[in-house]
């Protein structure tokens, strides 16, 4: 994965070794491998217009180096997943971020931009829960015209 590349959502799933699945893939939060996942993506479209309304999260830079993610409604802080993206299960998986800033350019699907590995930073409330990231790198100049208008 090259940091601030662009990716297909068919894409992605070859960097981890694996095969595009439509049904896995085209979810936000992804576990790469069910089990012990060593890997989550989070896979993001910051402008929701025309989403169903419970898929209206507030995502959304704060800063050059700070995300903010939601997580699906149904997600508890003690669950599974609380604890895989907050970083207390163990082994503590890698989380990578991929974001864009709409789902579609006229007919064709808008790639996602790999704004790398991000550590857990803080959280606040529950199901869903609101997660702040800290990205590895800031935002370059042509991301942050992008995704910070």
């Amino acid at each position: 994965m090259v940091l601030f590349r662009t990716y297909s959502r068919e894409q992605i799933p070859p960097l981890f070794g694996l095969p595009f699945n439509d049904a896995l893939w085209n979810a936000g939060y992804v576990k790469v491998t069910a089990k012990e996942p060593r890997h989550l993506c989070l896979l993001v479209t910051l402008d929701k217009a025309g989403m169903a309304n419970e898929h209206q999260y507030g995502d959304r830079f704060l800063s050059i180096d700070q995300f903010e993610w939601h997580s699906q409604n149904r997600t508890r802080r003690a669950s599974r997943d609380g604890e895989l993206l907050s970083g207390q299960f163990r082994p503590q998986p890698t989380v990578h971020l991929f974001v864009r800033a709409v789902k579609k350019v006229g007919s064709r699907s808008e790639p996602f931009a790999y704004c790398g590995p991000v550590q857990f930073e803080s959280w606040e409330g529950d199901r869903p829960i609101t997660i702040r990231w800290r990205l590895s790198q800031p935002l370059p100049d042509r991301l942050i015209e992008k995704f910070m208008p």
